[in-house]
């Protein structure tokens, strides 16, 4: 093969690449090679163009340059490459990420003698109005690509994205915009002639959700919710299968999906309801049962990965904060938030990503209650089948709905006054209102200023 040479400023860092400095790069997926649902990828409302047929998206055109021709930009391939057809080989066979097409970067869209570095060339992914989020899979990229964005070095695909470069199948990348930037163009800068393919082209103008991830060391574990930050917080401790309102839990695994509901389909106590093993025994925070990744809330064969998927939970109405307490995750996991990726769980300090107990994650949201959804993506870079565990999920919406119903009203007064006085509590709830670990008179007047601003 021919071989290009690359000049060293074509590389850099966000640190050398200061005008590049609100684009981030991930790789969200790569055991899972197929997954075609928005949410499974931390997509939200992206569009998708998987070049099924020559016209592309409303918003997207392509260029793509090499040696041995040049077309576009254009809103229309010269051709759609079937991804079973290789007149030259067998090394673009299957590398698409979905459908029967993908993107190759030749100057017809079809595949070219492999030999002639001159026919493989750079794709140029242009953006008008310009957008937020850029993803899509690669496959067969055996060589070095550069990334540009919006003209801009970057730097290479997987050091950005941790995308290997390998034959066959490679990966799935986000590329994002974060504070006020957009993207309008992303060239993958082919180098030393390699081929490779894309599919499944994902971009979404919108931001995603401004929710921070904060983590609380596995050494605090057990610790009152006012040292979580999570004071007057609603409890779900997994304790029966009746969960408490507004939240709803499901299970996303290969082997079959169980949409969120607010009754769990059985309890999990790891003591006596796993017969497998003993992994999860020390991941119970309070009471004797939690929630596990196994589907349908149960254990299965740890070798079993198509069993541990991804864990679903929804909150009608929303909330300003969710935690809970993992224990057992092995590997990185995806925190997917209204159905948009905002970062891995190995990211978040005081998170330990290792056998036994990881410590307590919480999620918060600026201003105003906006977490509708969250999906723990399991296990989304390594062997998929992770199993996992939490418990003691608190949701924070506004402090004065005591009983949870979605309206701050007297009701809620009558509810938290007959709890702190011995009668019955609304689930989830104690009359320990700031979570200090005590039921006195502080917490009384904690819930009246609560209730007279209006949460």
């Amino acid at each position: 093969m021919l071989h290009r040479f690359v000049p060293a400023f074509f590389m850099c860092s966000l640190a050398s690449c200061p005008l590049l400095a609100g684009i981030e790069g991930r790789q969200i997926t790569l055991p899972r090679w197929g997954f075609t649902q928005n949410g499974q990828l931390g997509l939200g409302d992206a569009v998708v163009e998987n070049f099924e047929d020559a016209s592309l998206a409303p918003g997207l055109q392509v260029r793509v340059i090499t040696g041995n021709g040049t077309y576009g930009p254009t809103s229309t391939l010269p051709s759609v490459f079937n991804t079973s057809v290789d007149a030259f080989g067998s090394a673009f066979l299957n590398t698409q990420w979905e459908g029967a097409a993908g993107l190759i970067n030749t100057a017809t869209n079809q595949t070219r003698f492999y030999n002639d570095a001159n026919n493989w060339g750079d794709i140029e992914l242009l953006f008008d109005p310009p957008v937020r989020l850029v993803a899509f899979s690669i496959a067969q990229r055996e060589a070095q690509t550069i990334v540009f964005v919006n003209g801009s070095p970057f730097g290479e695909l997987g050091a950005i994205t941790g995308v290997p470069a390998s034959s066959g199948r490679g990966g799935y990348a986000i590329i994002e915009a974060t504070g006020q930037d957009t993207i309008s163009s992303i060239r993958l800068d082919n180098q030393f002639g390699d081929g490779f393919v894309i599919d499944f082209v994902a971009f979404t103008p919108t931001p995603k959700p401004p929710v921070t991830m904060v983590g609380v060391s596995p050494t605090q574990w057990n610790a009152s919710n006012a040292e979580l930050g999570m004071p007057g917080a609603l409890l779900e401790d997994f304790e029966d299968v009746q969960l408490i309102p507004r939240l709803a839990i499901g299970w996303d695994a290969p082997a079959g999906f169980s949409a969120p509901s607010n009754i769990l389909p059985t309890l999990f106590n790891p003591i006596t309801d796993d017969p497998h093993g003993n992994a999860f025994d020390n991941g119970i925070w309070d009471g004797s049962h939690g929630a596990v990744s196994g589907r349908n809330n149960q254990s299965w064969p740890y070798a079993n990965g198509a069993n541990w998927g991804d864990m679903l939970f929804t909150f009608n109405p929303p909330v300003f904060s969710v935690g809970m307490s993992l224990q057992q995750m092995d590997e990185n996991a995806r925190v997917i938030v209204n159905d948009r990726d905002i970062g891995s769980i190995a990211s978040v300090q005081g998170i330990a990503i290792s056998g036994g107990r990881n410590g307590f994650l919480r999620l918060d949201a600026p201003d105003q209650a906006i977490i509708e959804s969250l999906r723990i993506a399991n296990a989304r870079t390594g062997s998929f089948g992770d199993g996992f565990l939490v418990d003691h999920l608190l949701v924070r919406g506004c402090g004065a709905d005591f009983n949870g119903d979605g309206f701050p009203d007297f009701f809620d007064f009558d509810d938290f006054v007959s709890c702190f006085e011995g009668s019955a509590c609304p689930p989830g709830q104690t009359a320990d209102f700031n979570g200090d670990g005590f039921a006195d008179f502080f917490d009384l007047d904690d819930f009246i200023s609560a209730f007279e601003s209006g949460c």
